[in-house]
């Protein structure tokens, strides 16, 4: 049988999954889809030959000062035209006028007639395909906005939601439904004829969930409540907008470069440091010395590996479903030496009382180790983690047993999750926790970091099923 990592049976080297696997067939584009994003390309290029000629090569350099000290300031650099480029390109070409500041909101009325998409409209209307004049003038009528990633279909687009209105747009964009996770936050501008959207312009980093109540919170000091209904009334806002996307930039930059180095632990809450102790014996006493250790409580063993016999030892917690055993450390014992290797100097210590009350003076102890664990960072051996585990790869399963094993995994960890103490709901369950108002909306938000996060970098458990963890919580995402 051919599997996924077999070898392509066209001879090309390649595994079969990387060259002859079939793939699923391309979703054909809508119609009108095609003439949207026809009329998008053709007014950018329109709108830039005008801009170039009736206001100058320093027009963009003036907008560029404006728009970047809303959105980061020195951190975006002098040229426009880098990473930045979507995004300020429909800010500039829409949403600018000459001698336009960064705090004037008020001026009015809106949209102006004096930005770049107007003024071309003024001269050079009467002269365009009409889809191309109508996308130029949606276009301006629509505000840069923060929007928030409520669902994702890769290859085709995705569904937003305006945090400042309310309002939903299906979003046709290949290449942002690759890089974008469920509860990211993205600073667009989004365009629509006859209810076909486009991403016309779109800042290069995403916000995390956790910068939803920051962006909210700010939103909400600028904005009238209950919102406008027309959302060219807040094209006045619009550097505003920009501005707590660049704000909510800058303090997640300085959360991270003040955040200590994460502390790992193990399952009982002992600092990560790998401990090795060394230890000489006759070689005479080998046989001894195992029998001894085959009889220790709690460990597991003899297992041959090699030249080494190998034991493990083992707690056993059968109140826990979720992990019933535990690994704490290992020992090989080889010809005349054995070492012992756990995963926390506590740890270490305990088994080396063990090995010495159990082994006596048939050992001699000749060196200890120490080695902290970094986040990055793992020993080469792995025998003292919480748990064994032989090396799988689910692509070599037949499809049905790959997914029923995946699907029972998931299950049991996130049902398991909403029963399980979390430090950071106060040791409550999640459970416990949705029984108040403060709880749920502090469940929600961890629900949404996690999803984003499981979503962005993947991983051997494939998309897990959030929100059928939601419904046995009783949230729902409005």
């Amino acid at each position: 049988m051919v599997t996924r990592n077999s070898p392509c049976p066209c001879g090309s080297g390649k595994k079969y999954k990387h060259c002859c696997l079939p793939r699923p067939p391309e979703t054909p584009v809508p119609i009108m889809l095609k003439r949207v994003r026809e009329a998008e390309q053709r007014s950018v290029g329109l709108l830039f030959r005008f801009a170039r000629r009736e206001f100058g090569a320093e027009a963009a350099a003036e907008a560029w000062q404006t728009f970047k000290e809303c959105c980061g300031g020195d951190l975006l650099g002098d040229d426009p035209w880098s990473a930045h480029a979507s995004i300020f390109a429909t800010w500039w070409l829409y949403a600018w006028y000459p001698g336009r500041e960064r705090h004037e909101a008020g001026r009015g009325p809106y949209p102006r007639d004096d930005t770049i998409a107007a003024r071309f409209l003024a001269s050079h209307g009467s002269t365009l395909q009409p889809l191309t004049r109508d996308y130029i003038d949606a276009a301006r009528h629509e505000p840069h906005m923060l929007w928030e990633v409520i669902d994702v279909r890769r290859g085709e687009g995705l569904q937003l939601r305006d945090l400042a209105l309310g309002r939903e747009r299906w979003v046709h964009d290949r290449s942002a439904s690759e890089h974008a996770a469920r509860w990211d936050i993205l600073l667009a501008h989004i365009v629509g004829l006859d209810d076909t959207y486009i991403c016309s312009g779109l800042a290069p980093y995403p916000l995390p969930p956790a910068a939803r109540d920051f962006a909210i919170s700010e939103l909400k000091r600028f904005i009238r409540r209950p919102p406008p209904n027309d959302p060219a009334a807040l094209l006045r806002r619009d550097l505003d907008v920009i501005s707590t996307y660049g704000e909510a930039l800058g303090v997640l930059a300085r959360r991270v470069a003040e955040r200590p180095s994460p502390v790992l632990r193990n399952t009982d809450n002992q600092e990560l440091v790998w401990t090795r102790l060394e230890y000489a014996f006759k070689p005479s006493d080998r046989d001894r010395i195992i029998t001894a250790l085959a009889s220790m409580p709690e460990m597991e063993g003899p297992d041959p590996e090699g030249q080494e016999t190998t034991f493990s030892w083992v707690v056993w917690r059968p109140g826990d479903p979720q992990m019933p055993n535990v690994c704490k450390g290992t020992i090989y014992v080889g010809a005349s030496a054995m070492r012992a290797e756990a995963n926390s100097r506590e740890r270490g210590a305990e088994l080396g009382a063990r090995i010495a009350a159990g082994l006596g003076s048939l050992v001699t102890l000749v060196n200890t180790e120490h080695q902290p664990m970094a986040a990055h960072t793992m020993p080469a051996a792995a025998s003292g983690a919480e748990a064994k585990s032989e090396a799988l790869d689910l692509d070599d399963l037949p499809e049905e047993v790959r997914e029923e094993l995946i699907g029972r995994v998931q299950s049991e960890m996130l049902l398991g999750w909403a029963d399980r103490a979390i430090p950071a709901l106060g040791g409550k369950t999640p459970r416990e926790a949705v029984q108040t108002e403060v709880g749920r909306t502090r469940v929600a938000e961890m629900l949404r970091e996690w999803e984003n996060m499981s979503t962005r970098h993947g991983g051997l458990m494939g998309e897990l099923d959030f929100d059928a963890l939601r419904r046995e919580l009783g949230l729902t995402e409005d």
